[in-house]
C-alpha cells in the first residue's frame, strides 16, 4: 500500500517537473513572438501605402494567432499549478494567503474609490482568482471578509462600467462616422461563409452594427489584434467614412433564429415586448469606404 502511494507521489512529481519545463518553454516562445509582433507593428506604422500595409498584415495576423494560442496555453498551465499549490496548507500558510488576498483587495478598493484603478488582466495574480481556488482551504472568518471586499469592488466596478457606457454612447451619438469595434465573426451570406469585422454605434436611439468583410481593402489601413485585455480591439473607436445611414430596422426572430425586417409601425410594441430591435448593414467588397483609427485612441497605440 505504501509502495503504491510512493509511486503515485513520484508520478505527480515527474508531471509537475514536466509542466514546469513546458511553462518555461512557453514563456520563452511568448516573449519571442511578442518581440516579433512589436517589430511588425512598427513596420506597419511606417508604411506609406495600403499595399505595403497589406503585406505586413499578412505576416502579422498568423503570428498574432499563434501568440494568442501560446498565451492561452500558458494561462491553463499557470491556473492548474495555482490550484495545486494551495492544497495541504499549514495553518500559518492559510493565514498568510488570506492576508495577502485581503491586502490586494483592499488596495484595489481604495484605487477604485480614488479613480486610479486600472483593470488587471493577469488572472494568475488576481486576488479574486486566487480566492476562487483557495476558498476551500481558508478559515470561515477570512472567507467572509474576502467575500465582502470582492462584493464592494464588484459594486464599484459595475458603477464605473455604467458611467463609461453612458460616456461612450454620448460620444458615438455626436459623431455619425464614429464606431466602436465589436468583434470578428463569420456568417453565411450569398451562398458561402464570410468573415466580418463588426463595428457598433447608436442610430436614432437604436443599436446599429456595420459589418465589414475581413478582406475589404479599407481594412488594410488598420490592425486588429487577437488577444486579451489591453491587446484586444474590443471597445476601441474607429472612423468609418463612405457609408449611408441605415433605413430598415430589424429584430431577432427567436423561433426562426434569424433577423427579420420590422415595419416602423410595429417597432414600439415589439420593443415593449422585449424584442431586440436594431439597424444593421453588411458592406460589400466593391463599396468605397475608409476605415481609420480614431485619434484619441491612436495616441496610446504601440
Amino acid at each position: 500500500m505504501r509502495d503504491g502511494r510512493n509511486k503515485k507521489k513520484e508520478t505527480q512529481a515527474r508531471i509537475s517537473e514536466t509542466e514546469k519545463r513546458e511553462i518555461e518553454i512557453l514563456k520563452t516562445e511568448v516573449s519571442q513572438l511578442e518581440s516579433q509582433e512589436k517589430k511588425l507593428k512598427e513596420q506597419f506604422a511606417n508604411c506609406q501605402t495600403l499595399s505595403e500595409k497589406k503585406l505586413i498584415k499578412e505576416k502579422l495576423t498568423p503570428l498574432q494567432n499563434t501568440l494568442f494560442d501560446k498565451k492561452h496555453q500558458l494561462q491553463i498551465y499557470r491556473s492548474r499549478n495555482s490550484s495545486t499549490e494551495k492544497t495541504n496548507l499549514t495553518s500559518e500558510d492559510k493565514k498568510k494567503l488570506a492576508t495577502s488576498i485581503k491586502t490586494d483587495l483592499k488596495k484595489e478598493l481604495q484605487q477604485r474609490i480614488n479613480g486610479t484603478w486600472k483593470e488587471n488582466y493577469d488572472i494568475i495574480n488576481n486576488p479574486t482568482f486566487k480566492f476562487y481556488f483557495a476558498r476551500f482551504h481558508l478559515d470561515e472568518k477570512d472567507c467572509q471578509e474576502i467575500t465582502d471586499l470582492i462584493s464592494q469592488n464588484e459594486e464599484l466596478r459595475r458603477a464605473e462600467k455604467e458611467r463609461k457606457e453612458a460616456e461612450k454612447n454620448k460620444k458615438l451619438e455626436n459623431n455619425p462616422q464614429l464606431f466602436e469595434y465589436h468583434l470578428r465573426m463569420s456568417t453565411e451570406r450569398n451562398g458561402g461563409w464570410q468573415s466580418y469585422h463588426s463595428f457598433f454605434r447608436k442610430h436614432k436611439g437604436w443599436d446599429y452594427r456595420i459589418y465589414v468583410p475581413d478582406n475589404h481593402p479599407a481594412l488594410n489601413n488598420v490592425l486588429f489584434n487577437d488577444g486579451w485585455g489591453t491587446n484586444s480591439e474590443i471597445g476601441n473607436f474607429y472612423l468609418i467614412e463612405g457609408t449611408e445611414d441605415p433605413v430598415e430596422l430589424h429584430y431577432w426572430n427567436v423561433e426562426k433564429q434569424e433577423n427579420e425586417i420590422i415595419p416602423e409601425k410595429e417597432v414600439i410594441q415589439a420593443a415593449q415586448e422585449g424584442k431586440k430591435i436594431f439597424y444593421e448593414k453588411f458592406v460589400n467588397l466593391k463599396e468605397n469606404i475608409k476605415v481609420a483609427y480614431f485619434w484619441e485612441r491612436e495616441r496610446g497605440r504601440e
